[in-house]
């Protein structure tokens, strides 16, 4: 399948989910109304327990570089046709990612594409557009509860956040259109995502 540049195919964002846990973005949805993206799914799941069938859940990228999430129809309704095959071609993708990762003892517990039926904007299948957590980690938490530790780009988030710059703490403070914020590229050169972070 051909790749596109990041943002050719507009604001909608694939997302695929075999698990659901309570910081996910629709955990709320499923425990009020059963459903996720206005589609029913069984309940009774308990926090990152495996849904059988994989759920197309829908987004789009808002103003503050975060997704919101929306119904399946309105996903179909703006794609039209071009939306029923993406789903299709990407769903058969999802599920080959997911069978390769737990092959190798990685939990893709949902992934996002961007792109269409001919074509994937952006990247697919990374840490940075998906979920993941290693097996091991997995059975510890299914067995003695806690918290999941997730292997991707949330970890290094969580990381940053608590970086102490020059203007505060949190890289997220940090403008990259602010001159004087620019100066920090010298201080983050020789910073160093923990080896803990990174390590399978």
């Amino acid at each position: 399948m051909p790749r596109g540049t990041r943002g050719s195919q507009g604001s909608l964002r694939v997302i695929f989910r075999s698990y659901i846990g309570k910081n996910s973005s629709v955990w709320t949805e499923y425990q009020e109304h059963g459903t996720m993206a206005g589609k029913p799914v069984p309940r009774g799941f308990h926090e990152w327990e495996r849904i059988p069938k994989v759920v197309f859940a829908p987004s789009t990228k808002a103003a503050q570089d975060h997704d919101d999430n929306i119904l399946v129809e309105r996903y179909l309704t703006e794609m039209k046709e071009k939306g029923k095959r993406t789903i299709d071609v990407f769903a058969a993708g999802y599920c080959m990612l997911y069978a390769h990762c737990l092959s190798c003892g990685i939990r893709v517990v949902d992934s996002k594409m961007e792109g269409n039926y001919a074509c994937i904007a952006d990247e697919a299948g990374t840490p940075n557009c998906c979920r993941m957590v290693l097996e091991k980690y997995f059975e510890h938490f299914m067995r003695y509860g806690g918290k999941l530790v997730f292997r991707d780009k949330e970890a290094v988030r969580e990381w940053g956040n608590g970086v102490v710059t020059p203007f505060g703490v949190g890289i997220q403070l940090l403008n990259p259109t602010n001159p004087q914020h620019l100066m920090c590229l010298a201080f983050f050169r020789k910073k160093r995502v923990p080896q803990h972070l990174c390590a399978i």
